[in-house]
This record gives structure tokens, C-alpha cells and sequence, in this order.
């Protein structure tokens, strides 16, 4: 579901835990980063804790290409739910976000495997892009837009 301005800081105040993956994208790369930390506060993670958190990387995927879908559907030992996080930091490239589209088809096609939060920040990608408009699709997502 993508969300206009409105929504996104009403969201942003009052998190829906219900909502299992956030996705942030957009030009203005400083407003995805405070986005990320705000939602990363208000869900009380704690980020440098592994248990609470699964930081993956563009290289992740490379070497094993259903980490997103492994990480969503894994269950947190210290918290009710966990962190899965993943920060493009500008290298996102077709390969990665390919993958990550996969991921996120095959998690949505089984939404009940979903037992964590997911937040992909992917920097500057099209809102057009197919990625963006199977998030906007989902009543499991959220998008919001940085520019």
C-alpha cells in the first residue's frame, strides 16, 4: 500500500506491527535514513543485537539468494518480533533487487510465514518499477516514498 505525506507521519508516529514489510525508497537518501531510524526507535529494536536484528547486504545475495525469505520467516528469540533490514547505501543493482523481488513474491504468496518486521530501504528506485507497484499491490506492505 503506498502511502501519501499524511499517512506516511502518522505511520511513522504509530507504527502498524501488523504491517510486516516497510519499504523506503525514494531520491532524498537523507529522509529514507531518518525514516529507517525512527521506524527502527519505535519499534524498540535494538540494532547492534543479532538476536533482535538481521542487517543483509547487496552481497548477501549473491551468495545465497533467499536470505530475505529465510530471515522474514525465522523466529526471534528474545523479542516477539525481529528486525530483517536491509540498506542499499547506493549500491542496489538489478541482480540485488532482483532477488529481493523474489524474495518478497514468494513471502507475500505466504504472507503467514511473515513473523518479523521487514524494512528495505533501496534508495532511488522508480516508483514505476514492478518492485514498487507489487508493495503499493499488497495489504502487506507499506511504501513510503522519499522525496
Amino acid at each position: 500500500m503506498k502511502l501519501n505525506s499524511n499517512q506516511i507521519q502518522s505511520f511513522l508516529e504509530s507504527p502498524n506491527k501488523n504491517t510486516p514489510v516497510i519499504i523506503i525508497f525514494g531520491p532524498d537518501d537523507g529522509l529514507c535514513k531518518e525514516y529507517v531510524s525512527l521506524l527502527i526507535r519505535k519499534f524498540e529494536f535494538k540494532i547492534d543485537d543479532p538476536f533482535q536484528t538481521s542487517i543483509i547486504s547487496s552481497d548477501d545475495f549473491e551468495s545465497y539468494p533467499n536470505k530475505l525469505l529465510d530471515e522474514a520467516s525465522t523466529i526471534s528469540f528474545s523479542n516477539e518480533k525481529k528486525l530483517v533490514l536491509y540498506k542499499s547505501n547506493g549500491d542496489l543493482s538489478k541482480s540485488s533487487l532482483n532477488h529481493i523481488t523474489v524474495n518478497l513474491k514468494n513471502l507475500l504468496n505466504d504472507h503467514k510465514i511473515i513473523n518479523n518486521i521487514v524494512i528495505l530501504e533501496l534508495g532511488n528506485i522508480k516508483s514505476s518499477s514492478d518492485f514498487i507497484k507489487i508493495v503499493n499491490n499488497s495489504r502487506f506492505c507499506v511504501s513510503l516514498a522519499c522525496y
